[in-house]
């Protein structure tokens, strides 16, 4: 497997990685109900592109089994 900090850096810049990013966390905030309201923590969350589009409306928590993405 690459290095995880070598695929990171441009693994959000692809423009069907942040459409469906953003079509889940639409999903994840219609179909759970008082989403807006609760917190959240994604297990496994790379790049946290996900996460990201959730984070507007809630508390979020990432954990990941990588070291951070490197700036």
């Amino acid at each position: 497997m690459e290095d995880f900090n070598v695929l990171a850096r441009t693994w959000d810049n692809e423009p069907r990685r942040i459409e469906r990013a953003k079509i889940i966390s639409q999903e994840i905030l219609r179909m759970v109900p008082g989403s807006k309201e609760r917190t959240g923590m994604e297990f496994g969350c790379g790049t946290g592109l996900l996460s990201f589009y959730l984070c507007h409306e809630r508390s979020y928590c990432l954990k990941n089994k990588f070291p951070p993405k490197e700036d």
